[in-house]
């Protein structure tokens, strides 16, 4: 697992990781992070799916929502360290290659 990227779009998994052999999507519990942010990324992948969002209607993701999705990026980055690479796609003005 080269990088891990994490993202708000319908349908998808908002964790995902790639490679030179391809990608795929990251289970929480599989990563060596603290108990707490595994919680809290299966808390915030669970709050998608009660979302009254559906980009056919050209529902916007709530700023909320995001603003949560992006902290998360931030803090598994920190946990992580410089490997891998840990980026945010968002549809906010907070998008960072790197979240530090």
């Amino acid at each position: 697992m080269e990088s891990i990227r994490i993202w708000v779009r319908w349908g998808y998994s908002p964790f995902t990781w790639t490679s030179e052999h391809g990608r795929g999507e990251v289970d929480p519990e599989e990563l060596p992070v603290s108990p707490e942010l595994k919680a809290a990324m299966h808390d915030w992948e669970d709050a998608f799916l009660h979302l009254d969002y559906n980009p056919i209607r050209g529902d916007r993701i709530p700023r909320d929502y995001v603003l949560q999705g992006w902290v998360l990026a931030r803090r598994l980055a920190r946990e992580l360290g410089p490997a891998p690479a840990v980026y945010w796609s968002g549809d906010l003005a907070l998008d960072a290659p790197r979240p530090q």
